[in-house]
């Protein structure tokens, strides 16, 4: 599935979340479809990461994502084996496995704060 469907896909699930909890305020919900597409690229990136191999990495590794120049930065716990991605923890390594992508279960999402507001005016 190409990141695009998966950014609509996910549109779709965002409008029905907005349905549901309407009366309160989330900013990243509401975001508009470029922004969101946008958001939805930072977390994926082009090439499978099994967990050891983002093991083996070294310390503090930027990764490319899907997002045009924003990289990801993949480093290690100094509190647990975990490792930490842009700040977030990973907590459920390789929930899923195939051929082609490899899905990992963190903590949160990446902040917002934490990607340049400008990076999306491209």
């Amino acid at each position: 599935m190409g990141t695009f469907s998966i950014a609509n896909k996910s549109h779709s699930v965002l409008d029905g979340i907005i349905q549901d909890t309407a009366n309160l305020n989330f900013g990243f919900v509401s975001s508009p479809p470029p922004l969101l597409e946008r958001i939805v690229r930072f977390h994926i990136m082009p090439k499978r990461y099994t967990f050891m191999e983002l093991a083996f990495l070294p310390d503090v590794s930027l990764l490319k994502t899907l997002a045009p120049g924003l990289n990801a930065a993949i480093s290690k716990s100094n509190c647990s084996p975990l490792l930490v991605i842009d700040g977030v923890e990973m907590t459920a390594p390789d929930i899923f496995v195939s051929e082609k992508f490899d899905i990992h279960g963190m903590t949160r999402h990446f902040e917002l704060e934490n990607i340049s507001f400008l990076s999306f005016c491209q």
